[in-house]
């Protein structure tokens, strides 16, 4: 009997681990790659199948995308299999020697990414508030209907409002809606609540 055996490649065949002892470099393949060869760069490292690396960003980017953002940072920060540097080290050592003012502008840059779209939305929800308080004046709307309008808004705004939280005060003569609610912000360390009590008011004309 020949002592050879044929090995038949398996459905990873392109994935081999690596001997004990030994630790490749971390740099960003060439070979095992779908977007930029950040997986397949980090499963060779670490010696692991390049299916779980890539099932993991997915798992972490459903949540808030934190995983699109580690593998960009990963894109930029790991050299590429066979260079010498990472296409972002040209851009950190200048961070590295720009002033303190580069850190705040970063900063203030993301801020602004995190709060602006919060702002916005509280002006389009009042703007839509006061919107239905005429049309509850003109249309003769039950309070109920009216809470249900401006529910329906808040849920397309996603705003974290409930729907018990909306009060509305409706009579012949006018219309009040107003409600409160609360949007935590994460800003790298430090986490705030901000506080928003929107408001409308409209009279019947006659």
């Amino acid at each position: 009997m020949d002592s050879t055996t044929q090995n038949q490649p398996g459905p990873n065949a392109g994935w081999q681990q690596p001997q004990t002892g030994t630790r490749p470099p971390l740099v960003r393949s060439r070979t095992d790659r779908k977007i930029a060869g950040v997986a397949g760069g980090l499963a060779a490292y670490l010696g692991v199948d390049p299916l779980w690396i890539r099932i993991a960003f997915v798992l972490i980017s459903i949540p808030g995308g934190l995983g699109v953002l580690l593998y960009l940072l990963g894109w930029v920060l790991i050299p590429e299999e066979g260079e010498q540097a990472a296409i972002g080290d040209g851009l950190l050592e200048h961070l590295r020697r720009a002033p303190t003012w580069v850190a705040i502008l970063l900063f203030v840059i993301y801020s602004a990414v995190k709060l602006v779209p919060i702002y916005l939305s509280e002006y389009q929800l009042s703007d839509k508030m006061q919107e239905q308080a005429r049309y509850a004046v003109v249309n003769r709307y039950t309070e109920e209907q009216i809470r249900e309008n401006v529910f329906k808004v808040v849920q397309e705004l996603e705003i974290p409002a409930k729907r018990e939280s909306i009060t509305v005060s409706a009579s012949n003569a006018i219309v009040k809606i107003s409600m409160e609610y609360t949007v935590p912000v994460d800003l790298f360390f430090y986490r705030t609540d901000l506080h928003f009590a929107p408001s409308s008011e409209n009279k019947a004309l006659f």
